[in-house]
């Protein structure tokens, strides 16, 4: 029967992302979130440009960081 020492468990490597990699992932996330919530509204009979605002509109209230239109 094998068994194993308490601190095997803990001892094996942990791999994090380095921080450019890091913020590149959170914005992929955000992206995700966005596509998923604007093809959720299209669904519901919203137009495209309707459906964008609301979903860009839904992930700064929840505290994403997303940029401004620009003019």
């Amino acid at each position: 029967m094998l068994t194993t020492t308490p601190g095997l468990l803990h001892d094996a490597p942990v791999h994090r992302l380095r921080p450019e990699n890091q913020h590149a992932t959170e914005e992929r996330d955000i992206e995700r979130e966005v596509s998923k919530n604007v093809k959720t509204e299209m669904k519901h009979g919203k137009s495209q440009k309707q459906s964008v605002a609301i979903a860009l509109n839904q992930a700064r209230k929840s505290g994403k960081k997303i940029a401004k239109k620009d003019k």
